[in-house]
């Protein structure tokens, strides 16, 4: 017996039209997939008897990969989001504290090369909470640089990255998180890899790749505070708990922060917001530059959930290939779920 609920699926797919993407709802209690959406998807009538060789072809060599479960089997950089888990690990090994500030004037000066905030204008002083509310990027920079590559490394495979969630789904992807050896490879006739490559990484770019699932691992951490089931879709499936056992202080100041990128003036987050009182949302947003100085839209992500006043929690990730900035249509599609949830008492 499935978990998936129809009504819930049925609508994640009606607001998926046009878009390409991945869309998953669970139960961060307990691991339960609610809706698992990758789109475009096919019409199952064009299997209902013999499928004759040219529709077969049309589906098969479609270039938009429909027999893709984009949610398990496509990679891609997280962005934005990955900033939440740099936090979790400065805080736990207390190399910063939440009061910790950085000016942000809109550049980055490193070496003979300047990276840049997307606010060209700059934050101004920023702490962890606004760096993530406002989705800051010159915090992240500077964060950065107060890491080992290996050890990040280290602490960043915790949280499930680099490895399959063993959702009970077959060609599952485990992505990628590049360590010192795979980066000196990668840049062994090119002089070699910098630091300054670690500042792409510090903010979910560069050479580093994850799965829609593996982002809904991590918003199911933070949001039970340091432990995640399996995702999986059987019911009768054994839940397997997996903890990263930082303090629950930590998790806690990286919840309000999420809460306040939805909520607070300035957050990034803000078109997620529940429309119900009775209901707490938190999340982060993420937007995915492919190239600079082209036209190509970046890839959209949104990561949170939701606290309901009679317990029931619930988690979104939500991802849309060349959908702009994570704070338009993922962040809407994520607040029209959330209300469909609540009207329908999912």
């Amino acid at each position: 017996r499935f978990i998936v609920n129809k009504k819930l699926q049925s609508y994640c797919e009606s607001i998926s039209n046009g878009y390409k993407g991945s869309v998953i709802v669970m139960n961060p209690d307990n691991g339960e997939v609610y809706a698992m959406n990758s789109f475009p998807d096919y019409s199952l009538n064009s299997f209902v008897g013999p499928i004759t060789k040219n529709e077969w072809d049309k589906l098969n060599l479609s270039k938009n990969n429909v027999f893709n479960n984009r949610s398990i089997q496509n990679t891609y950089p997280p962005g934005s989001i990955f900033k939440l888990l740099l936090g979790l690990i400065a805080l736990e090994h207390r190399e910063i504290n939440k009061d910790w500030t950085v000016e942000c004037n809109g550049t980055y000066q490193f070496f003979d090369t300047k990276f840049r905030c997307w606010k060209e204008e700059g934050h101004g002083t920023v702490d962890l909470n606004n760096a993530i509310k406002q989705s800051c990027n010159i915090y992240f920079y500077n964060l950065m640089q107060k890491f080992d590559f290996d050890f990040w490394y280290d602490e960043v495979l915790k949280f499930g990255f680099n490895k399959t969630t063993s959702i009970d789904l077959p060609n599952e992807k485990k992505g990628l998180i590049p360590n010192r050896k795979y980066m000196s490879e990668t840049y062994k006739d090119k002089g070699g890899w910098s630091a300054g490559h670690l500042l792409n990484l510090s903010i979910g770019q560069g050479e580093m790749l994850v799965t829609p699932i593996q982002i809904m691992n991590l918003m199911n951490i933070i949001s039970n505070e340091g432990f995640y089931y399996s995702p999986h879709l059987n019911i009768s499936k054994d839940k397997i708990k997996n903890s990263v056992a930082y303090d629950k202080s930590v998790y806690k100041t990286i919840k309000n922060s999420m809460f306040d990128a939805v909520n607070k003036n300035h957050g990034t987050a803000y078109n997620a917001k529940a429309n119900y009182d009775f209901v707490k949302t938190y999340g982060k947003t993420g937007t995915v530059q492919l190239c600079s100085n082209c036209e190509i839209e970046p890839h959209g992500w949104f990561g949170g959930f939701i606290e309901l006043d009679n317990g029931k929690k619930f988690s979104i990730c939500i991802l849309i290939e060349n959908g702009g900035k994570g704070s338009n249509i993922p962040s809407i599609m994520a607040r029209n779920i959330f209300n469909f949830i609540i009207e329908n008492d999912v």
